[in-house]
């Protein structure tokens, strides 16, 4: 001992003894946090198939059922424009399931929109065509916040 205290070696053996301790006790907390994230994974898993997801309905069921009753709850004074507009979304998605409706769909719509005539022979401008836009987002907006 006194040899390799002379030496150094006592002091190299004690490094890498101490190195050897902290290594496993980093191993340790390792496996430890390893669990934790498992548990918390797991748990994260339970709650998404505890969700149960609404089922499908129809574009025309949803706005006379949730649409324009959420309207006439939180936009009391401008619910005649939602009601005016529905009718024009209900002619054109009417009985699609509102999940099945695409950006494409949408637009597919909006150009037939732009392409027809007002009830007054002319051409609709752009701020009616964007506004009729809007609000449909809005209504999407609104499926997607009740879960369709």
């Amino acid at each position: 001992m006194l040899y390799k205290m002379q030496t150094g070696e006592a002091d190299r053996e004690e490094a890498q003894q101490k190195i050897q301790e902290e290594h496993q006790k980093t191993q340790r907390e390792i496996q430890k946090l390893t669990g934790v994230i498992a548990t918390l994974t797991a748990e994260l898993e339970a709650q998404k198939s505890n969700k149960a997801e609404k089922p499908g309905i129809e574009f025309e069921r949803f706005t006379r059922a949730v649409y324009l009753p959420h309207k006439k709850t939180v936009n009391r004074d401008t619910y005649y424009i939602f009601e005016n507009m529905s009718r024009i979304y209900i002619a054109g998605f009417g009985n699609r399931m509102l999940h099945t409706i695409t950006k494409g769909d949408v637009l597919e719509w909006w150009q037939k929109r732009a392409e027809g005539k007002t009830n007054r022979g002319g051409l609709r401008s752009l701020a009616s065509l964007n506004r009729e836009l809007n609000i449909l987002a809005g209504l999407f907006a609104v499926a997607v916040d009740h879960g369709y």
